[in-house]
């Protein structure tokens, strides 16, 4: 019991209402002003969710953080990191900071390497070194051993693909060399706090195929987990469902059937246990990817937003409650 406690305090936002089901109003939706988004991450930061980067052209110089907590969405209007797409991004709840990490300057054709620091009011740069430039990755903050874990991506818009893996300490990083999992990119990764392993999945691997395996780093070694669950694909998103202690996984593409062209968008829902993937069959967001997706305490629900349909992408808002989707209006 204590454990559980001291999870749901480090995930909890610090401004979430006695009632956290009340905490958020049932009209905060996305406003005009926040725009379409693909590429984007959600990431909790102590005290509402933020969302980041993924924007349509024009192009902002900088980035625009937003933030949504019970008075709904807000535009934090704070000097910050140069904006970008296909970055990522993850809480730190020791040291109470967010961690936005890498990405990709479609206007520029510029890949990052640089690390950023949001402590809930305003952006710094670290000066640590730079482990080189990358996009198309995916993170995961391991609050056991208290780290941000980066793994693979690529350069040139994710077409050169990494099978490294970076941690972030919060002083130094470390870069742990050909991992088991392979090069690939558009993968998703989340934490799993109760079994204390960072979970990977998918991806487009290095041999042009979409990837359908599930891994786990436990601090030590890479180990496949699962042989069944989701089909192979890419571009899908995962979250820690806090209160129901699973992993949340939606969407991505899939190569179409012999003879069709492209690649096919996906609408599904499906959780990880721990033990095994179970696909809930729920109607909601509808076919996309490059979305994004976090925790958000003040509801107890996973929040989704935007992403990608076709050439157009959305600027709509979501949330799983472990049964359902329900439509942020």
């Amino acid at each position: 019991m204590r454990r559980r406690e001291t999870l749901t305090s480090l995930l909890a936002l610090a401004g979430a209402a006695a009632n956290p089901r009340s905490a958020h109003a049932a009209t905060h939706a996305p406003t005009a002003e926040m725009r379409v988004r693909r590429g984007h991450v959600l990431v909790p930061d102590g005290h509402r969710v933020l969302l980041l980067g993924g924007y349509p052209p024009p192009f902002p110089v900088e980035e625009e953080t937003w933030g949504l907590d019970k008075n709904g969405w807000q535009r934090l209007r704070a000097p910050g990191p140069p904006s970008r797409v296909l970055a990522s991004a993850a809480y730190d709840p020791n040291a109470k900071c967010v961690w936005y990490f890498g990405g990709l300057n479609h206007v520029s054709n510029t890949n990052y390497g640089d690390l950023w620091k949001w402590d809930g009011t305003q952006w710094s740069q670290s000066g640590a070194q730079s482990m080189g430039a990358r996009d198309h990755h995916a993170a995961a903050f391991d609050i056991d051993r208290n780290r941000m874990v980066v793994y693979g991506g690529g350069t040139a818009g994710g077409r050169l693909m990494m099978d490294d893996m970076l941690e972030w300490d919060g002083k130094v990083w470390t870069r742990i060399a050909k991992n088991e999992p392979g090069r690939r990119a558009h993968h998703a990764m989340a934490y799993d706090p109760i079994r204390k392993l960072t979970i990977l999945f998918g991806g487009f691997a290095a041999d042009n195929q979409y990837s359908p395996d599930t891994w786990a780093w436990d601090g030590k070694s890479w180990n496949k987990i699962a042989q069944e669950g989701p089909s192979p694909r890419s571009r899908c998103r995962m979250a820690w469902d806090e209160k129901r202690q699973v992993i949340v996984l939606y969407g991505g593409d899939r190569v179409r059937r012999e003879g069709e062209r492209g690649f096919q968008l996906l609408a599904d829902t499906w959780t990880w246990d721990g033990t095994k993937w179970r696909e809930i069959k729920a109607t909601g967001p509808g076919e996309r990817m490059m979305h994004a997706m976090a925790w958000d305490a003040g509801t107890e629900s996973v929040l989704l937003y935007g992403g990608s349909y076709g050439e157009s992408a959305k600027d709509d808002a979501w949330r799983w409650n472990g049964s359902k989707w329900e439509a942020v209006n």
